[in-house]
């Protein structure tokens, strides 16, 4: 299948201004906007999880792993970046509820959970980008502001 084309830069007529980004992970920090909020109620548990600098893939199974439930029952939104600090809603099975504190550590913790009757799927609404550019030109922020 051929790759989709890529989308028209706003910008390709402006001069750049440097800069490395994705230097540490606290330099990138993606906020995912739901579609919904969980409701309170129901068979699914949503857990509101910060990771640093973990692979998607690596944070389902991690997930599974430390809850002891399959990686296929756990649901998230969409797939996040590995070199960055992101928050997203994943949803296990409600049963999972009492090894939740298992799943805290030095790269994955969890700052909020809920009930929900449906598991999150691939949908949301977006998300919310902080990004830190380490070594733009000193007049960066002045042309960021302007554009």
């Amino acid at each position: 299948m051929p790759m989709p084309p890529a989308p028209p830069l706003l910008t390709a007529d402006l001069p750049g201004v440097g800069g490395r980004i994705k230097v540490e992970p606290d330099d990138f920090e993606v906020d995912e906007l739901p579609a919904y909020e969980p409701s309170g109620a129901g068979d699914h548990l949503y857990l509101w999880v910060e990771k640093r600098d973990v692979g998607p893939e690596f944070f389902a199974r991690t997930i599974a792993q430390r809850l002891g439930t399959h990686p296929g029952a756990v649901g998230t939104a969409g797939l996040k970046d590995r070199r960055a600090v992101t928050r997203q809603w994943v949803s296990v099975p409600a049963e999972c509820e009492p090894h939740v504190k298992r799943i805290d550590g030095p790269v994955i913790v969890v700052h909020r959970r809920m009930r929900r009757q449906r598991r999150v799927k691939r949908r949301g609404i977006g998300d919310r980008f902080f990004l830190r550019d380490r070594s733009a030109q000193k007049s960066a922020a002045r042309i960021f502001r302007r554009r």
